[in-house]
This record gives structure tokens, sequence and C-alpha cells, in this order.
């Protein structure tokens, strides 16, 4: 195997430099996002405890998000964990 050597400018050799920094930070700082789960109305229901009905009211009343495919309707389970609120004493 030959290598061959390139004798690059300093601005270019200095580009390279910062973008190898910027890469890093990149690599450092970088969060996968997590993997949207769907849960079914009596998923949601089993969750909370409660009646189908109750869920279905939530909904109605903007308290919970639906999403729907087809005839199905489903919830994503990081937007129904955002949609508790702590209580005010």
């Amino acid at each position: 195997m030959q290598t061959i050597k390139i004798d690059l400018p300093e601005d270019i050799k200095s580009d390279i430099a910062g973008i190898k920094q910027t890469l890093n930070d990149l690599k450092k700082n970088f969060q996968p996002t997590e993997q949207k789960v769907y849960l079914t109305r009596d998923e949601v229901s089993k969750m909370f405890g409660v009646d189908i009905g109750t869920v279905h009211n939530w909904r109605k009343k903007g308290i919970i998000k639906a999403h729907q495919i087809g005839g199905r309707v489903f919830y994503i389970k990081k937007e129904i964990e955002d949609s508790l609120v702590p209580l005010k004493r």
C-alpha cells in the first residue's frame, strides 16, 4: 500500500481542525430521540385505573391528545405522561 502525503494550506488545516472539534462536540451532546410508544384506549384506561369512557371524556375535553390511523385511536405515552399536572397546595 502506498501513502500519499499532501501539504495543505494552514487555513484549510485550521478549518479541518474546527470541523473535527465541532463533530466531537456534537457527539458528546447528541441525545438520541426516544422511540414513541403508542397506547390504545384500553391501555390508557388500565394505566390510570379508570373506565374507557373516562379516557374518551378526557380526550373530548382536551385533557389528553389522541391520534388516529384508519379507525384506530392511539395515544402517545409521553404526551399522556406530560398531561399530568402537579396539584397545587
